[in-house]
């Protein structure tokens, strides 16, 4: 080459070279967030708070480090590393118990949501960022009210919180046909509003489109539906930017749909369209009070025909609802107002209908005038004494409603078990330290009357206080440490990790149902069409009386078969029922008879569509077993006494990453078994013994 020429291919790539370092120099790499952690109920809610913490900063995820069953994940931007997240299924567990830790921080109650952020701090602390709920149960009856207790502790504690909730679905009858569509009452969303005005907390509901919504009902309610902002919320709390823009957008978007359930309900019940905005924009609790008696709506009581009353406790419904309850928003809801003009005349009346004389302290609290007097109606209980979960609720609903200015009287006339009564008039706070539901009449109510059919001398009154401790901005404990008992949570979350994060043309994970998750659903995958098919609301219990497993995996196995595998999951051994394993297998079965009601190839929406399927390659159907291991002796009997055709047993270590993973299968389904193991995603630390 020529001098000259070589001179100017040299400049050329020096040239090249500086503006290249130049552009290295210049690029803004993406900032490094930090190390967090993500408590929560089970595996599946901190799952999916880590996704959705990467959807919003639009990272990638990939598993880094740490045992299975508390595992650490990379979160990365254009291949730079920009946060990492440790993953804390179960709450009290892991040396930290975030409920007590939020009660010293002012939770009434001990409730936690499905899961916390924290950030870890350079002083070995973890500082908590935002709690979220995941709810895709039909929101209708009283389970929309059902996590109102979360959301209360949550914002009581000065810790935001974020409320994710599916709207659309359909009912489904036994047939698994179509019902009904089902909404909450616009009450409720309209109190998650109100909660964080009351208590000076973020509180804010993020509304999707269920899977099994038709389009109509999503082009209806598109207004509402928040996702977008609702990742900008979590980018902004975890950036610790100001989320007053997001939030007033998201809050926007709640009164839209406030207003359109009101507008949809046959009844003229709740209120109506600037009604909703003009109570949220009243401050105090005397102007609520005020607009509420101007508003003069009645409430009226269904009868409780579900659970056995007494003759007192129906003419108690008639002194109340003629003493002139107001409507709170919504009449059939169990929450009325008693102005407190006339708060003393119906104490009066109710001793009378009591044939009671005395004038003790509850009865002067009773007529007191200086506030209005919310009244709470309580079942409680079920028909055979057990109690009835989502009535915990409902008192939280009051104060998220009103706040802590306000008298509230809990009515309680469900048939709780006698003993309950004994230990009420013994000591109230040991019966709320032994019981969510008690829990959250005793320590939110300032006055409690009990109408029994299962209480020998009617009524029962006491006097309660609701005084709340204020909200710590201090959200902050020792770190959590590596869990020392192994239990169903770990066994859950090992068993998800093994196939939700495997080769997705081999593997799909249709259902994971750990402790406190839902049962919302569960999909099937036609691997030669990528179509996803999905059956939601899903029944306990088959026609033929088949079992709902606690885990569902489908795994192609090359021969042009698919392996379902229906997993039931313990802590203990003995906890397995004779003959489950034929029972898990007959539901699902059962269910791939049915049609499903939505399907989605890839990722796109859910299409609402109820046809029958013929999946294109045959299924079999194995049922299995998931619990801590002991010894190979019981290892045999769970596998001959619950006619499995396989049993997993997780050897845990403490403080040792190590798992063995101890196998016993049918001679039917061990060539098959060898298929699903070679397949799972396995890491150094996981040993398998086949017995």
């Amino acid at each position: 080459m020529h001098t000259t020429q070589f001179s100017q291919v040299l400049r050329t790539v020096r040239f090249k070279a500086i503006a290249s370092l130049t552009r290295i120099m210049t690029e803004k790499k993406p900032d490094y967030l930090g190390e967090y952690r993500i408590h929560g109920d089970n595996i599946v809610e901190c799952e999916r708070t880590l996704d959705l913490i990467s959807e919003a900063f639009e990272l990638e995820i990939s598993y880094d480090r740490g045992p299975m069953y508390a595992p650490i994940y990379n979160l990365d931007k254009d291949g730079t590393n920009v946060a990492s997240v440790q993953l804390f299924p179960g709450y009290d567990r892991w040396g930290v118990n975030i409920q007590k830790i939020l009660k010293q921080n002012g939770a009434p109650l001990r409730e936690a949501a499905d899961a916390i952020l924290t950030r870890l701090t350079s002083k070995n602390k973890e500082e908590i960022i935002f709690s979220i709920e995941f709810c895709n149960a039909l929101p209708a009856g009283n389970n929309a009210w059902q996590r109102t207790g979360r959301a209360l502790a949550t914002a009581s504690a000065g810790i935001p919180y974020l409320y994710y909730a599916d709207l659309g679905g359909v009912e489904l009858d036994e047939e698994r046909g179509t019902k009904a569509h089902r909404y909450p009452n616009p009450l409720v969303p309209f109190s998650y509003i109100t909660l964080g005005l009351n208590y000076g907390a973020l509180s804010i509901p993020v509304y999707a489109p269920s899977p099994s919504s038709p389009e109509d009902v999503r082009l209806q309610f598109r207004e509402t539906f928040g996702l977008r902002e609702g990742k900008e919320l979590v980018k902004c709390l975890i950036s610790g930017v100001s989320t007053d823009a997001v939030k007033k957008t998201l809050t926007e978007r709640t009164l839209i749909l406030v207003e359109l359930l009101a507008s949809l309900r046959r009844q003229d019940d709740t209120f109506k369209g600037s009604d909703w905005r003009k109570f949220l924009g009243l401050k105090k609790t005397e102007e609520k009070i005020k607009w509420l008696e101007s508003k003069g709506m009645r409430w009226s009581k269904k009868n409780a025909s579900k659970v056995r009353t007494t003759n007192t406790f129906q003419k108690l419904i008639s002194l109340v609802t003629g003493a002139g309850s107001i409507s709170v928003g919504a009449s059939d809801i169990p929450i009325c107002l008693i102005p407190a003009t006339k708060r003393g005349n119906l104490a009066k009346r109710i001793s009378e209908l009591y044939g009671s004389s005395k004038r003790d302290k509850f009865y002067e609290w009773f007529t007191s005038k200086k506030s209005a007097l919310l009244i709470v109606w309580i079942t409680g209980f079920k028909p055979h004494g057990d109690d009835s979960r989502p009535d915990r609720g409902l008192v939280p609903l009051a104060r998220m409603l009103f706040g802590q200015d306000i008298d509230v009287l809990s009515i309680v006339y469900g048939p709780a078990p006698s003993s309950t009564w004994s230990k009420l008039k013994a000591s109230p706070a040991e019966l709320a330290e032994d019981n969510g539901l008690w829990e959250s009449i005793i320590n939110l109510s300032d006055g409690l009357l009990v109408d029994s059919a299962t209480l020998p001398q009617r009524p029962l009154t006491m006097l309660l206080s609701s005084k709340r401790i204020p909200a710590s901005r201090n959200h902050s404990f020792s770190m959590a440490s590596a869990v020392t008992k192994f239990s169903e949570q770990d066994v859950d979350s090992v068993i998800h990790f093994l196939f939700s994060k495997s080769n997705l043309t081999d593997i799909f994970e249709c259902m994971c149902n750990p402790p406190g998750g839902d049962w919302s659903g569960l999909s099937f995958l036609d691997f030669k069409t990528k179509i996803q098919y999905r059956w939601t609301s899903l029944p306990r219990v088959s026609k033929s009386n088949g079992k709902r497993p606690d885990h569902v995996i489908e795994i192609k196995l090359g021969d042009g078969r698919v392996a379902a595998l229906s997993i039931e999951s313990k802590e203990k051994a003995v906890a397995f029922e004779d003959g489950m394993g034929l029972r898990l297998d007959r539901y699902i079965s059962d269910l791939i008879k049915m049609p499903p009601n939505v399907y989605r190839k890839d990722s796109a929406d859910w299409v609402f569509d109820v046809n029958p399927i013929q999946l294109k390659e045959k299924i079999v159907y194995l049922s299995g077993a998931a619990y801590c291991w002991r010894d190979a002796t019981e290892l045999k009997k769970v596998f001959k006494r619950g006619k499995f055709d396989f049993v997993f047993a997780f050897e845990f270590f403490e403080k040792e990453e190590r798992i063995v993973l101890h196998v016993k299968a049918s001679d039917s389904t061990k060539s098959i078994l060898e298929k699903i193991l070679a397949k799972m995603n396995k890491t150094d630390a996981l040993e398998i013994q086949v017995h």
